[in-house]
């Protein structure tokens, strides 16, 4: 690889109103250098722009649980009221790949029927179950309608036929 010089100007005595006459070795230096140097300048004002840029952004709080923004003037109207759906009578939670009973709701189907908190819900309806969302809408359906449910409870297997009803969560309150 060729070593860069730096370019070479001739003397001019002092006092000479001329211009500095270049030498074919500077203008040589100056046509290779000017273009990489032109780039230097527009990545450094680049940077200076996205700092720029970057400083003016403020950063908003991120809330662990985030919750959808909740209307002022309704929230005084609200009356907290139960949760109601149709069901068995559940509230899922997903524990690494599985979907578990967290709790059964006091009077549901479900008490009925013996499903416990800690029982890992494998299949609904024939269909294994891929997450809690899933399982959520798949268990939950028109009132009076049969669902089959297989779960795990202590490595023993257990196969539930549960009727739909309507459940009345008084715990989990919500606004109406």
């Amino acid at each position: 690889m060729k070593k860069r010089q730096t370019p070479k100007t001739k003397k001019i005595p002092s006092g000479s109103s001329l211009l500095p006459v270049l030498s074919q070795e500077t203008i040589q230096w100056q046509r290779q250098n000017i273009p990489l140097l032109a780039g230097f300048v527009i990545i450094a004002a680049c940077f200076v722009l996205t700092l720029t840029k970057l400083s003016a952004v403020k950063p908003e709080p991120i809330a662990a649980n985030p919750s959808p923004p909740i209307d002022t003037q309704s929230v005084s109207d609200c009356t907290p009221s139960p949760d109601i759906f149709s069901g068995i009578g559940v509230r899922l939670e997903q524990v690494e790949n599985k979907v578990r009973v967290q709790k059964t709701i006091p009077g549901s189907p479900a008490e009925k029927n013996d499903i416990l908190s800690g029982d890992v819900i494998y299949r609904v309806d024939e269909t294994p179950v891929v997450d809690v969302n899933d399982a959520v809408a798949r268990i939950r359906g028109e009132i009076g309608v049969p669902v089959r449910i297989i779960l795990y409870r202590n490595n023993l297997r257990l196969d539930k036929t549960i009727v739909r009803d309507n459940i009345v969560d008084e715990e989990n309150l919500i606004c109406r």
